[in-house]
């Protein structure tokens, strides 16, 4: 608990340096944020001598909030609630670039919303991981990080992770010296786990420690040391411990005790730091009396610090960096006094530490700065928080991103602004997007002149202005790129492209294209062209909901599939132009490769390589009619190449692109039965795992759609995860999603019924004649069933999919136990249980 004194005003440290304008360069020094508070002037908090602000000047989104009388300090009498957007953050500005700060992060939920749910949410500091904090009902709980900023800006954001809605209700930033702290720098931070003030039994801050760092006390049931002279610390110390800390300590009056201190900290593979800070507060007679320690670490039995005697009335550090946690999470530090020595330990204070990456690539400034400016233009009203590009499963709706070419930063290289109700002149500062390759503005009302810079941007291929009639004239400088054949515009209607030296107005008046047709991907064809592709349409080999496939080939012999849009399909240009785009951009050994396309007057088409083999629903519903079943082997081989093709689409891509129909005919084997995963008419990007697609119009397959798909209409990527599950059932079983029978059993429930009295051998496909890895094909079968769980939480990610299918073909099995986390310190006669950690720990499947 805090002590109840009167403090002065918490003022700038003398570490501050002095710019010409000293009151708005306090900002600089420290910030002290009341989150939720609605009040009109700043307060200065009775206990702490600290003075609190309203957080209304550092974000925009979020919901006030007032928490019921709790007896807790006066800043935990409100929060900011974000039931909206995945991620929202607080940025903290003006800091100066380079240097150091502690960020401290209070949170009581206090059941301000009646719902008796205390939510679990991330932290971040800008665009890296901070924690995961794990909120209590009826106490609160901080976080605090060491961090470097690496601009003028730091931001905290709040991450919603599907288990509540994340609120903050305190936030603290203070300067450290750019000396302290060594191990932290821009590439990583120092997540504090715990700071332990031996021999006080309250905590301390400021003003005693200048950099109001938390220190807690612990003194109860120890043998305490303490002196009233200052204890000094030497010049250029690291640490900078207040010396009212160090002027206390814990020892034993016998020297045959020892000071356990076991950490359950973290998650198995971080690597931890420590820091023990000694001080001798006794004066020995160096004739006959010392004290001298062995210092143990790891279990407690690895020696690190031998013969050790801590400096008289000088404070001593002594740093411990673990290389990786075991899967324990335990770590054991043990002092102990030597045979020699005639005093026991001593120990004045602690620190342990979670060693944080801050490695997350940033968008460049530039384009920040710029996208900024276009929300700021054109009134976006987007969830646009935090960093643009990064981390990906956060990047930004309707944004695309890529390495700059020095691979220092990411670029934005896409804007998809389409159908967002924008109105007004485009922005000039679009024109500061200097990588943007891709430009979608349509179907907006926009008005004005269109940018002359957008001629000066040497990487845009692709503009989209249709939909906008109010808009002028194009100009001259973007004319001249067009006729170069350097971009495509979509504009009043009419695409405007030179790809083969003719614009689409050049086929309306009804001029020939003629050329060689040759392999080239992502090639632009001509009706005339695909017509000669397939020879005059000759040979069908397959329909389908975009229209009919048929089998052709290019001057080079290379053997081709064209998909036709019929005038009667139930797609249409639209999941034509996804399908288009999507492949233009995707590129994995598992995804079936698009040659080109035809985008010619009313004649839409898709140039594919041919995949001999047909589909996976062929091949198990015995319509390849050569006598040959698919093996075991084959088999497993053909899920994990397939679930590998998915997971490149979730997690491979930026932003994560979710393919809504998944099923056997969709997946598609070659000569050497290499399965990829075909039509993406229907792909749609998403942000995040979080991040939703609502459609009233039914997308996907009966039998393979996620069943809270028709609850909400929401689809996300466990969607995709859902129908995989019945695409390993069928692998499996050989059965299509819905029985062969008069009650049209789903596969899901056929197969859980098998699962329950453990009948194995009639779920796996009897044509195998029980050729087939026991061991496997339940691991396999457990995997599916975790797929088609029926709430989507509960389902694996692809990834995890593709590590489990590759264990089973390799047969090596892995268990990972993760364990509550808590940390003490044991004694001869007793235990002390630390504090609230929030680290981070995976669920468990």
């Amino acid at each position: 608990m805090e002590g109840r004194m009167s403090f002065p005003p918490f003022k700038p440290w003398k570490g501050c340096p002095q710019p010409p304008c000293p009151l708005s360069f306090l900002f600089f020094c420290i910030f002290s944020v009341d989150c939720g508070f609605a009040g009109v002037s700043d307060y200065t908090d009775a206990n702490t001598g600290v003075k609190y602000t309203g957080d209304r000047q550092f974000i925009n989104t979020g919901e006030n909030e007032i928490v019921s009388s709790n007896g807790f300090a006066r800043r935990y009498g409100t929060l900011r609630s974000f039931p909206n957007g995945t991620r929202n953050c607080y940025k903290m500005s003006p800091v100066l670039s380079g240097s150091k700060y502690v960020i401290r992060a209070g949170f009581l939920y206090g059941n301000y919303d009646s719902q008796g749910f205390p939510p679990v949410f991330d932290l971040h500091i800008g665009n890296n991981f901070w924690t995961t904090v794990t909120t209590l009902s009826d106490d609160s709980v901080f976080s605090e990080i060491i961090t470097v900023s690496r601009g003028v800006l730091i931001q905290v954001c709040l991450v919603n992770t599907g288990k509540g809605t994340p609120f903050i209700s305190v936030l603290e930033l203070r300067p450290l010296l750019d000396s302290m702290y060594p191990l932290v720098n821009t590439s990583q931070s120092l997540v504090n786990h715990l700071r332990w003030n031996y021999g006080m039994a309250n905590q301390l801050r400021y003003p005693y420690d200048p950099f109001d760092r938390l220190w807690d006390g612990v003194a109860n049931n120890f043998f305490t040391l303490n002196t009233s002279s200052e204890v000094m610390a030497k010049e250029g110390d690291a640490f900078q411990v207040p010396s009212l800390v160090l002027r206390s300590a814990v020892s034993e009056s016998r020297t045959n005790y020892h000071l356990d201190t076991w950490l359950k900290i973290g998650t198995f593979g971080d690597k931890i730091y420590i820091v023990m800070h000694f001080a001798e507060l006794q004066k020995l007679n160096s004739a006959n009396e010392s004290r001298r320690l062995n210092i143990y670490g790891k279990d407690g039995t690895v020696l690190l610090f031998p013969e050790y005697s801590p400096p008289y009335l000088t404070v001593d550090h002594k740093e411990i960096v673990t290389d990786e946690l075991p899967r324990s999470r335990f770590y054991n530090i043990s002092i102990k006094s030597t045979r020699s020595s005639t005093y026991s330990y001593i120990i004045n204070a602690f620190e342990s530490f979670i060693v944080r990456s801050m490695n997350e690539s940033q968008t460049d400034d530039r384009d920040v700065a710029a996208i900024e400016d276009i929300k700021s233009a054109l009134r976006l009203v987007k969830n646009w928080e935090g960093d643009p590009c990064s981390p990906k499963e956060y990047i930004w709706e309707g944004v695309n991103c890529a390495n700059s070419e020095d691979s220092t930063s990411l670029r934005i290289i896409s804007l998809n602004l389409s159908s967002s109700g924008l109105q007004g002149q485009i922005p000039s500062s679009i024109g500061n997007l200097t990588a943007l390759t891709m430009l979608d503005l349509s179907d907006n009302n926009l008005t004005g002149p269109i940018p002359d810079i957008f001629g000066e941007l040497s990487s845009l291929r692709f503009i989209n202005l249709s939909g906008s009639e109010a808009l002028g004239v194009i100009p001259q400088n973007l004319c001249k790129k067009i006729s170069k054949g350097a971009l495509s515009l979509r504009f009043h209607g009419i695409n405007i492209y030179i790809i083969l030296g003719v614009s689409d107005k050049q086929n309306k008046s009804g001029s020939t294209i003629e050329g060689n047709v040759q392999k080239r991907e992502g090639v632009q064809f001509t009706y005339a062209e695909i017509t000669q592709i397939t020879h005059n349409f000759q040979h069908e080999i397959g329909k389908g909901g975009f229209g009919i496939v048929y089998l052709g080939s290019l001057k080079d012999g290379t053997m081709v599939a064209v998909k036709v849009l019929s005038s009667s399909s139930s797609q249409g240009s639209k999941e034509f132009e996804a399908e288009v785009l999507l492949l233009a951009r995707v590129h994995h050994k598992n995804l079936v490769n698009l040659l080109g396309y035809c985008d010619d007057m009313q004649h839409l088409s898709l140039v594919y390589e041919y995949m001999d083999n047909g589909t996976l629903r062929d091949h198990l519903s015995g319509k390849i009619l050569n006598g040959d079943i698919l093996n075991w082997n084959q088999r497993v081989n053909i899920a994990l190449q397939a679930a590998q093709g998915l997971d490149y689409l979730h997690s491979g891509c930026t932003p994560p692109i979710v393919h809504r129909d998944i099923k056997s005919n969709n997946i598609l084997l070659n000569r050497e039965l290499v399965a990829k995963i075909s039509d993406f008419g229907l792909s749609r990007s998403f942000n995040n795992d979080y991040a939703t697609h609502i459609s009233t119009r039914l997308a996907g397959t009966p039998g393979y759609l996620d069943p809270e798909y028709y609850k909400n209409y929401r689809l996300n990527e466990k969607s995709d995860v859902y129908s995989f599950g019945i695409v390993l059932l069928e692998i499996m079983t050989g059965q299509p999603p819905h029985q062969n029978t008069i009650e049209k059993t789903h596969i899901v429930r056929w197969v859980h019924s098998l699962v329950q009295s453990g009948d194995i051998i009639n779920i796996i496909d009897s044509r195998l004649q029980g050729y087939f890895d026991i061991n496997r094909a339940w691991k396999i079968i457990e995997v599916a069933m975790s797929c088609t769980s029926t709430t989507s939480e509960e389902r694996m990610t692809m990834s995890e999919v593709v590590m489990e299918l590759k264990q089973c073909l390799n047969i090596n099995e892995l268990q990972i136990e993760f364990e509550d986390t808590k940390s003490s310190i044991q004694y001869s006669s007793g235990t002390i249980t630390s504090g609230l950690s929030t680290s981070r720990a995976p669920l468990a499947r």
